[in-house]
Formats: C-alpha cells, structure tokens, sequence
C-alpha cells in the first residue's frame, strides 16, 4: 500500500512539475500570415522558456477553424505539419533552432500541385538581435519580415510571399 501512496506523490508532483514548466513559457510573435484564398489571420512565433527556444507556435487567430498547434523542437527537426493532415502536406516545416547561438535554417515545404502531389522549396532563417527578440529572416532580400502571403492557384501554393521566391 506505501508503494500506491509513492506513486501517487511522484505522480502529483511530475503534474505540478509540469505546469509550473508550462506556466514559465512565453510566446514572442514572429510574423503574421494572411492569404489570398480567405480571410484567416494566422500568427507564427516561438516558445520560450528562460530566454531559450522550445519550440513553435501556429496559431489561427480569425477563421472558421481557429486553433493553436504549438511544435517542439524535435517536431520541428522531424517536420511540423504548418497546415494539412498526414495525407496532403501543405505546408511544412523543418529545421535545428540553436538557441544558444540565436538562430535556426529552416526549410519550408509547400505543396505547389495538388493534382500531381508535386512541393516546391524554399528556405529562411531565424535570428535574434542583440535585444533578445526573435526575427525570421528573408535570406533571398536579406530582410526581416513580420508578415507573410500565401499565394494559392487553384490546385496548390505559388509561393509564400516574405520569404519565399516567386
């Protein structure tokens, strides 16, 4: 019966642990994302905790299908599904965020043709000034930029205005 109680502490505790853990981290924006096929407001940016990158946060702020996907950084490595399911991959994204460095390459997939599956790349990078604020970085302009465009066609992506080409 002592070994119940035991677990039952270490249980509790490992919860408190937890939300303590949660309760520390903070959400800086990175950039907001509109489209041109509704009127959804997206916001992107990064979970911190003590001033460290813990992963990323997609939120759908304005839209028939609000919601927040928050990513850790081994989703990131992995690829975090930004938008789609595990069948149609519309946009991912993929890559190491160095923390200690104060930055992260990254590459974004985009499905460029539905009918033919076909993606298309391109690549970005996040860095943080001297101030401790994250930015994402347009390493084609070699421009920060805090709003981003989705362009669609009928049947896929043209291009993500911001920080892809196109």
């Amino acid at each position: 019966m002592r070994y119940f109680w035991i677990c039952v502490l270490l249980t509790l505790a490992q919860a408190h642990a937890r939300a303590v853990l949660a309760a520390d981290v903070t959400f800086q924006p990175l950039a907001s994302i509109t489209n041109d096929r509704n009127a959804d407001l997206q916001h992107v940016g990064i979970l911190l905790d003590a001033g460290e990158v813990v992963g990323l946060r997609f939120d759908t702020i304005d839209g028939n299908n609000s919601h927040v996907s928050d990513f850790s950084i081994d989703d990131i490595k992995a690829g975090a599904v930004l938008d789609g399911d595990a069948e149609r991959k519309a946009i991912v994204l993929q890559g190491s965020i160095y923390s200690m460095g104060g930055n992260a390459n990254l590459v974004i997939t985009y499905l460029s043709n539905g009918l033919s599956r076909k993606h298309t790349v391109c690549y970005a990078r996040i860095e943080r000034d001297a101030s401790g604020q994250w930015h994402i970085l347009d390493i084609y302009e070699h421009k920060w930029v805090d709003h981003l465009v989705i362009k669609t066609r009928p049947l896929g992506i043209s291009t993500i205005q911001g920080i892809c080409p196109g």
